[in-house]
């Protein structure tokens, strides 16, 4: 009897986990959208940055049974303004690359999904710019991510994701007297 039951164990383990691992599976999108400048009023009122516009990468682990949702995600920010004042006169502009992970929660299962976030960030800010010179060296910061969106199929093949989320790009590792750099990011990107 104990010979018969270790090899039935082992077959009824092995289905288990070859079916738990075959219902997971990775989604991978593409897109972009708008990133609305906040603060601090540095950014906003001398350098001129306002909507500035982003590509980025996201992927999803999708994870059976369970309403949480594993994702990473690469995002490029163009930053581009234009002042004529006593600190800054002409174009400016700053490039933010950002890579994220995070989690989002189901709200309800479904062909229309929407869902919470939370993201933790590393962001590297380039050089600030204007008029084609640096005026502010690059550094790299830990920031954090929060917001809603909803994820919901057009096709068998092809879903829509669109979200909304606030992003604190400089939030941990910041220097005295440097503020918040926060964004509202408007995304939307088409998943495989």
């Amino acid at each position: 009897m104990k010979k018969t039951f270790a090899p039935v164990l082992f077959i009824m383990i092995s289905f288990f986990i070859i079916g738990n691992v075959q219902a997971q599976s990775i989604d991978l999108g593409f897109g972009g959208g708008l990133s609305v400048v906040q603060s601090p009023a540095y950014y906003t009122d001398v350098a001129g940055f306002s909507s500035e516009y982003h590509i980025g990468i996201k992927g999803k682990l999708n994870l059976p049974l369970i309403p949480f949702t594993p994702i990473g995600f690469i995002e490029y920010h163009f930053f581009r303004g234009s002042q004529n004042t006593p600190l800054i006169n002409g174009d400016t502009k700053q490039n933010i690359l950002s890579l994220g992970v995070g989690g989002e929660w189901s709200m309800s299962p479904g062909p229309l999904n929407p869902y919470l976030g939370l993201d933790l960030e590393f962001n590297h800010l380039s050089d600030l710019e204007t008029a084609g010179s640096s005026t502010a060296a690059g550094v790299s910061r830990m920031g954090l991510g929060f917001g809603i969106g909803v994820m919901f199929k057009l096709i068998p093949l092809f879903n829509l994701d669109v979200s909304v989320k606030y992003q604190m790009l400089n939030l941990i590792g910041k220097k005295s007297g440097e503020e918040t750099i926060g964004i509202i990011n408007l995304n939307g990107a088409l998943f495989f």
